[in-house]
């Protein structure tokens, strides 16, 4: 959440001379996330100081989506856990699968699936330094499947999956016959977006986890 003025670009491997004084550390990965490594780092003069990323950092793995009847994944972003509007992205990635060095902390990982819906797909996952937090993604999702009603004269824009009660959009699409992907065990209210305004066509669903519930 913080700005940061760029005093130094370290490549790793290298040395770099610097001014004494207190640094923190930024990595910046290849595809764009950035966290600090280390904060408050010293640097006294006529010393040398050595970071070892591989010491300071957990890994996070997100599995690849493998279940029948879902879209798979194509990106993965990792954000602060809890943060709303903008949000920083701590790591990136264009795959699922792949080890995913960060910070020790918390973190919600949100995806991108091969037909481009973004979901939320993890929240508040913890991530110790050393270890590797994975995200067995088949288990957390679920999914919704609305059909096309069919009457003659309809004019649908957008089909939304509301969370129950609210008018919180979980999911979106401007197409039938397509799984919208959404957090399982929670309740959720189908609506239809049409010129006139939105009609709710069913309320209280619960989703599945693992499953693709059809609607209606």
């Amino acid at each position: 959440g913080s700005s940061y003025r760029v005093k130094y670009s370290l490549q790793p491997g290298s040395s770099t001379i610097v001014e004494p004084g207190k640094y923190d550390a930024l990595f910046k990965s290849s595809r764009g996330g950035t966290f600090v490594l280390a904060d408050s780092v010293e640097v006294k003069e006529g010393t040398q100081v050595r970071t070892n990323p591989a010491a300071l950092v957990g890994y996070l793995q997100v599995e690849p989506l493998t279940r029948q009847g879902f879209p798979s994944i194509k990106e993965v972003s990792v954000f602060k856990a809890g943060t709303t509007g903008y949000r920083l992205i701590f790591q990136r990635s264009e795959k699922a699968g792949e080890l995913l060095p960060i910070a020790p902390g918390s973190y919600d990982v949100v995806a991108k699936t091969s037909d481009d819906q973004d979901f939320t797909l993890a929240t508040n996952v913890d991530v110790k330094a050393l270890d590797t937090r994975r995200i067995s993604t088949n288990d957390e999702v679920a999914a919704f499947l609305v059909h096309d009603p069919n009457i003659a004269g309809s004019k649908v824009e957008l089909v939304y999956v509301l969370r129950a009660g609210t008018n919180q959009i979980a999911a979106q699409s401007d197409k039938f016959e397509r799984p919208l992907l959404v957090r399982p065990g929670e309740t959720y209210d189908i609506s239809l977006k049409q010129p006139g305004g939105v009609t709710p066509i069913r309320k209280g669903l619960t989703a599945k986890r693992g499953e693709v519930t059809s609607v209606p």
